[in-house]
């Protein structure tokens, strides 16, 4: 499993801010890439466990499917068909990310300010804590999917008999404990009331938080259809088969960051007249 995070640009961004020329007073929002624009309209959208085929599925019980209740899982964790482990592995995730749909969802709307504005630059300071708070984030997941726990649940070398069937529904759980707490720095951001001077940063950094929500459905999205080749596959094969990767990428859409950091360096800049605090 192969997973990629980008970290500690918006802190070079901000400690170069004390030597780079002052930004200019209003910066434009993010541009957003059509394909960024429709996979956040989907965000509130159910993953669907049986996507299309393009071959007829065989109702064979010796290949796995997607569980859709708690029994169907405990099933799958007895019984152990081909290719359960990931079917069990997505299983989890795609039930629990069907509980906080509605919220996702309502992070899709957009910048949803509630309460009393806040001053432009606390709203700056607070955005820059957020993205340390998310950069961690970021870097405890890289670590959990790359540890030695994380991979053996899984069987080595694609072994299902040497899979460990409570130790993939822990794994699945922890990562998508991750995805609750990606949702809640999400929901944060989107419901901060601020000034009109820092509105067009509230808007990129709701877009910012967003991307890891984006391409956690993206990565359910591709293991719930290798499971499909894999029901589609293994009636024509002998043994097992090998299926591109699954990758969770979690680098965010080209100039985002970026945008982020400008506007959050814009609005620090020191000023000459009373505190904005």
């Amino acid at each position: 499993m192969a997973i990629v995070v980008l970290v500690g640009a918006l802190l070079i961004g901000l400690a170069a801010s004390r030597t780079k020329p002052v930004e200019p007073v209003e910066l434009p929002p993010w541009d957003w890439p059509q394909d960024y624009f429709d996979a956040v309209g989907r965000l509130g959208r159910r993953i669907d466990p049986m996507p299309a085929r393009l071959l007829p599925i065989h109702d064979n019980p010796d290949i796995a499917h997607i569980a859709s209740t708690a029994a169907d899982i405990a099933e799958l964790r007895t019984d152990k068909p081909q290719f359960w482990q990931w079917a069990l592995f997505t299983s989890v995730l795609l039930q629990r990310r069907e509980k906080v749909r509605d919220r996702l969802r309502t992070c899709s709307l957009g910048y949803q300010p509630t309460g009393d504005p806040m001053r432009a630059r606390a709203y700056a300071m607070l955005i820059s804590q957020l993205l340390l708070d998310r950069f961690e984030l970021l870097r405890q997941m890289e670590r959990f999917m790359s540890s030695p726990g994380f991979r053996a649940a899984f069987g080595y070398d694609g072994d299902r008999d040497d899979a460990d069937p409570d130790a993939i529904v822990q794994m699945a759980n922890r990562l998508m404990d991750h995805h609750d707490d990606l949702l809640e720095q999400t929901e944060v951001c989107i419901t901060l009331g601020v000034e009109t001077e820092a509105v067009s940063l509230a808007h990129d950094a709701w877009a910012y938080f967003l991307h890891p929500l984006v391409d956690m459905d993206t990565f359910m999205v591709t293991l719930r259809d290798r499971v499909a080749q894999a029901q589609e596959l293994l009636p024509y094969l002998k043994g097992d088969i090998e299926l591109e990767p699954a990758v969770l990428d979690l680098d965010p859409p080209d100039g985002l960051l970026d945008a982020v950091s400008a506007q959050t360096r814009r609005l620090l800049q020191p000023t000459t007249g009373p505190s904005a605090l």
